[in-house]
C-alpha cells in the first residue's frame, strides 16, 4: 500500500472519530449558546400538582385553597399549610366542604399562571365527581391577592371568596414598601450584606437559607435596639409594640427574608433580566422619621436611588392588577399589625371596590403576617357560607 493511501486512510479515521466524538457536544454548545439568534428557551416548568379530597360527611360544597408565597428555590410541592398544629384542609373538611389545592406552575411569584391553575383544579374536580352546590375560593398572603384576581376575573367559577393578608390594593405599591426597606436597611446596617433591589447574590441567598445571615441580623438588632426601631419608622412597617425587641426582629426578618429570597424571582417573573431592571422606584421619595431634620436629610442624600422600568411596570399593571369590580363576595380578614403585608393594602382596595357591599374587611388587633387562630377562621369560614345563603 502507498504512503499516500495510508495518509489518507489515517486522516479519514481522525476525521470520523471528531465527527463522532465531538459532533455530539458541539450541538450541545451550539444549543447553549444559541448561534441561530435570539434568546435561548429555558427549560420547561414542571406541571403543577393537585391535591383534591372529599370528606365522608361532604355536604357538596368546596373549597379550593390558594397558598402564600414558596421560597423560588424550593421544590414544587403541594402546601400543607396549618393553623394552630391543625392542618388546613383537615379544618375545611371538619365542616363538611370537599378540598382542593394546588403547588401552582412554580414556585416564587404566581400572578396569572396561578388563577389559570385554580380554574383548572376546578374544572379536575368537576370532572371527577360532578359540580359542587358551591365553590369557594381563599388564599392567604400571595394567595389572597391571588384569589382576589380570581374573584374579579371568573364569577362564573367562584361564588365566594375569603383574602387573607393579601397584596390585594396595590401590587406595585407592595413592591415599593419592600423595595423601600430594602435600601433603608443597607443604610443604617451597610456592613451587612443583602443585595439590593436589582438583584440578589447567590452567596448572600445560600447564607440566609442556613441561617448564618439571619443569625447576624438578629445579633445587630439586639446590640442597635434604637437603630432597628428607627429602620421601621423610617420604613413605616407597623409593629404593635416598637419596645418588644422580639417584634422589632420578628418584622425585620420578615421583609429581609422577601428581599433577599424573591428579589431576583421577581425581576425575572416580570421581564428584567438580563438587564437588571427593576420595578422599584424611590427617585423621588423623600424618607422621614429618623428624629431630627439633620439626620433625615443626611439619609436622603447618601440612601441608594433606584428607577423602575417603564415595561416592568407595565407588566404589573397589565397581569397584577385587582380592580376592584366584583360581583361575587369577597371576604379579608388580616391583622392591624402586619408588616409584611400593611392594612393599607385592604384600605386601598376598599376604596375601589365596586360595588362596596360585597367587599368585607374584617380587621384583627394584634401583630403578625396571617397571624390567624383555628376558630377565627372557621368563623369566617361561616360566615362566608351563610352570606351566600347556603
Amino acid at each position: 500500500m502507498s504512503v499516500k493511501i495510508i495518509k489518507l486512510l489515517r486522516s479519514r479515521t481522525i476525521l470520523y472519530f471528531v465527527v463522532v466524538t465531538l459532533m455530539p457536544i458541539l450541538l450541545v454548545q451550539c444549543d447553549l449558546f444559541n448561534f441561530g439568534g435570539g434568546k435561548s428557551s429555558p427549560p420547561p416548568e414542571p406541571k403543577p400538582i393537585h391535591k383534591i379530597s372529599i370528606p365522608y360527611n361532604w355536604n357538596g360544597d368546596l373549597l379550593v385553597y390558594a397558598h402564600g408565597f414558596v421560597e423560588p428555590r424550593d421544590d414544587l410541592a403541594i402546601p400543607h399549610d396549618t393553623i394552630d398544629g391543625v392542618a388546613l384542609s383537615s379544618l375545611v373538611e371538619k365542616n363538611g366542604l370537599a378540598y382542593a389545592t394546588t403547588s401552582y406552575p412554580h414556585t416564587g411569584l404566581n400572578g396569572p399562571e396561578a388563577v389559570a391553575d385554580l380554574d383548572s383544579l376546578v374544572s379536575q374536580f368537576e370532572n371527577a365527581n360532578g359540580q359542587p352546590n358551591h365553590i369557594y375560593l381563599a388564599g392567604v398572603s400571595e394567595g389572597g391577592f391571588i384569589t382576589t384576581m380570581a374573584i374579579e376575573q371568573h364569577p362564573q367559577i367562584y361564588d365566594a371568596g375569603i383574602a387573607a393578608c393579601g397584596p390585594i390594593g396595590n401590587f406595585e405599591k407592595q413592591l415599593n414598601y419592600f423595595g423601600n426597606f430594602h435600601v433603608l436597611f443597607h443604610y443604617f446596617f451597610p456592613d451587612v450584606q443583602i443585595g439590593s433591589p436589582i438583584g440578589v447574590s447567590d452567596q448572600t441567598i445560600e447564607q440566609w437559607e442556613s441561617g448564618d445571615l439571619q443569625d447576624e441580623i438578629k445579633s445587630l438588632i439586639e446590640s442597635h435596639p434604637d437603630k432597628a426601631r428607627t429602620l421601621l419608622k423610617v420604613a413605616n412597617v407597623p409593629v404593635k409594640d416598637l419596645q418588644d425587641i422580639e417584634e422589632v426582629k420578628t418584622a425585620i426578618l420578615g421583609i429581609l427574608r422577601h428581599n433577599v429570597l424573591s428579589t431576583n424571582d421577581a425581576i425575572r417573573r416580570l421581564g428584567g433580566e438580563p438587564f437588571q431592571n427593576t420595578p422599584f422606584d424611590n427617585s423621588s421619595i423623600k424618607y422621614t422619621g429618623t428624629g431630627s431634620s439633620s439626620e433625615d436629610s443626611k439619609l436622603n442624600q447618601n440612601v441608594e436611588r433606584f428607577q423602575a422600568d417603564p415595561d416592568l411596570l407595565a407588566v404589573i399593571n397589565t397581569n397584577f392588577h385587582t380592580t376592584g369590580q366584583l360581583s361575587r363576595p369577597l371576604i379579608a380578614p388580616y391583622t392591624i399589625y402586619d408588616p409584611i403585608v400593611p392594612e393599607w393594602q385592604d384600605s386601598i382596595y376598599k376604596s375601589k371596590a365596586d360595588p362596596r357591599n360585597l367587599f368585607k374587611e374584617v380587621p384583627m388587633d394584634k401583630f403578625g403576617h396571617c397571624k390567624f387562630t383555628t376558630q377565627e377562621l372557621t368563623d369566617i369560614l361561616k360566615n362566608l357560607i351563610t352570606g351566600k345563603g347556603s
